[in-house]
């Protein structure tokens, strides 16, 4: 059992005591002590702008426009693949996550600046043309990403962001948009 899990438990023991309490009559008279595990949860594994600059290189198109806002803005994998173009202003340079629609059930507004204007436009554009009824901005063929989730977890193949026209027909995939790092952003 891992420490915040000891202390979430001790935590509801305590709170079950101070209740019983404040019943009336009180059903504790003696409220006892709960010493708390420290934790050690500290998260790690951020990416290094030189890191994401070398995997922007490496990716396939299609994932580069995901890596591009995910990097920016910091979301959950989740939120980004549910995002919908409506929550995108491009003329504003803003993403709003509606209140309802993430972890802690809060609205909130994501900037967008550095190379996330470019990326989005290009996207917005390719997707205009290749799929205009799909209200996803991060999706597979026309059906969104994030529809696909089971249990609140994304599938094996969530970082794919769409496929290009070509890559439907069965011809090679189209070199048509490259990224920011093509055009040395």
């Amino acid at each position: 059992m891992s420490d915040s899990t000891v202390n979430r438990t001790l935590a509801l023991l305590r709170r079950a005591f101070h209740l019983g309490a404040e019943a009336t009559p009180p059903k504790v008279i003696i409220i006892p002590k709960f010493p708390m595990v420290s934790e050690n949860n500290v998260r790690t594994g951020f990416l290094e702008h030189e890191d994401y600059r070398a995997l922007l290189l490496e990716l396939p198109a299609e994932l580069k426009p995901l890596l591009v806002i995910g990097y920016h803005v910091g979301c959950r994998l989740g939120e980004l693949l549910s995002l919908k173009w409506l929550q995108v202003d491009l003329a504003a340079e803003q993403i709003r996550l509606h209140q309802g629609e993430t972890k802690n059930n809060e609205g909130r507004v994501l900037p967008i600046y550095g190379d996330m204007l470019t990326v989005l436009c290009m996207h917005r554009q390719e997707r205009n043309q290749e799929w205009p009824r799909c209200p996803f901005v991060f999706h597979r063929c026309g059906s969104g990403s994030g529809a696909s989730r089971k249990h609140g977890h994304p599938p094996a193949n969530a970082l794919a962001s769409h496929r290009c026209s070509s890559t439907i027909s069965g011809d090679p995939p189209s070199a048509t948009w490259r990224g920011p790092a093509s055009r040395g952003l």
